[in-house]
C-alpha cells in the first residue's frame, strides 16, 4: 500500500501558487481542482467534449467547481483582448 497525501481543504485563487498554475494551464484544460499529492485536475474540453457534467454527492462542491471554470474562461477572454 502507498501513502497519498490529503488534496488542500481550499485552493484559493489569491494565492501565488494557484494563480500561476491557472494562468499556465491550456485554454482548452482549465484546472477545476487539486488532487491529492498537490496532482493538477483539469478537463481537456478540446479531447473530452463541449460538454461538462458536474455530479457530486450533496455538499460535493458542484457549483463551486462550475464558477471556477466559468472563472478561468471569463479571465481567458480578457486576456485575449
Amino acid at each position: 500500500m502507498k501513502k497519498t497525501h490529503k488534496p488542500p481543504a481550499r485552493a484559493l485563487f489569491k494565492d501565488p501558487k494557484v494563480r500561476e498554475l491557472v494562468a499556465n494551464a491550456p485554454e482548452s484544460a482549465p484546472i477545476i481542482g487539486i488532487g491529492s499529492g498537490g496532482r493538477i485536475i483539469s478537463i481537456d474540453l478540446d479531447a473530452d467534449s463541449p460538454r461538462i457534467l458536474a455530479n457530486a454527492s450533496t455538499g460535493g462542491g458542484k457549483p463551486v467547481t462550475l464558477r471556477c471554470l466559468a472563472c478561468q474562461i471569463l479571465h481567458e477572454l480578457r486576456r485575449r483582448r
